[in-house]
């Protein structure tokens, strides 16, 4: 077999989501939905220039959140680097790219891209938008949207436009 069992307990695959597993893997593989992306994901995820959006660093937590939460996009225009230690809920958007307010038909300005420092966890419908650079250990709390980069890790940050909410020991 393919996958080893080993493999599939990893990806947090039991008797409730064995069925998100194969529909997926039915997107991706047989209808060519996100094809080009190297991990399994959702079948409602997104993701724009899949190769310029890369995983990183020790860890399993971010393709499994990829594979098991749905409504995610992740626009790698400008590239967008995730460690594996991370989590992401349903719904979060990470956009690393803007256009030109002068020209809509140019391809995306060149930005910083999006980096995520190990063991941070992105809630519900979080959005981290273009040039934001979470340190380890941030918690983004749902709904939030991150316009800038916080200078400390260990920290929740929330709200529209987030701030920094609690420091964590």
């Amino acid at each position: 077999m393919i996958f080893s069992l080993k493999k599939l307990k990893l990806l947090g695959l039991s008797r409730y989501t064995i069925g998100v597993f194969f529909v997926s893997w039915f997107f991706q593989k047989v209808f060519r939905i996100n094809s080009r992306f190297p991990y399994l994901l959702h079948f409602t995820n997104k993701i724009t220039d899949p190769k310029k959006v890369l995983l990183f660093g020790n860890g399993y937590h971010a393709k499994k959140c990829l594979l098991l939460n749905g409504g995610m996009y992740l626009g790698g225009s400008n590239e967008i680097h995730i460690h594996n230690s991370c989590l992401l809920a349903n719904s979060v958007k990470i956009i690393s790219g803007n256009h030109d307010l002068k020209s809509f038909d140019e391809k995306a300005l060149k930005e910083n891209p999006v980096i995520i420092e190990k063991n941070c966890w992105l809630g519900a419908g979080a959005i981290i938008l273009p040039g934001v650079h979470l340190k380890a250990s941030t918690v983004v709390g749902a709904g939030a949207v991150v316009t800038k980069s916080f200078e400390e890790g260990n920290i929740i940050i929330g709200g529209n436009p987030a701030k920094i909410i609690k420091r964590i020991q």
